[in-house]
């Protein structure tokens, strides 16, 4: 399936407080809209426990030597076709 990403305003800001840089956010952009809808299908397996209407897509990444982990909340259910960003979880 060709899956289409979605992310709101908020889910954008909140990954702009994160604290990385410029190559940094360029790079968890490039998960979200490159490797997320890629994998979609292997990863919509992983049910959120909590609300198994989502999926959770997890990952880290090293920026300006500091590990950041990343835990979105995706919603595969609402629309064919579309993947919505719900919710990012923020870790170092």
């Amino acid at each position: 399936m060709n899956w289409h990403v979605i992310v709101r305003t908020k889910i954008s800001q909140a990954i702009g407080r994160c604290g990385l840089s410029r190559q940094g956010l360029i790079r968890v952009y490039a998960r979200v809209y490159g490797e997320l809808p890629a994998r979609a299908d292997q990863l919509r397996r992983r049910r959120d426990p909590a609300d198994p209407d989502y999926f959770l897509y997890r990952f880290a990444l090293r920026d300006a030597g500091i590990w950041h982990t990343f835990s979105f909340r995706v919603d595969d259910v609402s629309a064919p076709s579309y993947l919505f960003i719900k919710e990012v979880k923020h870790s170092i």
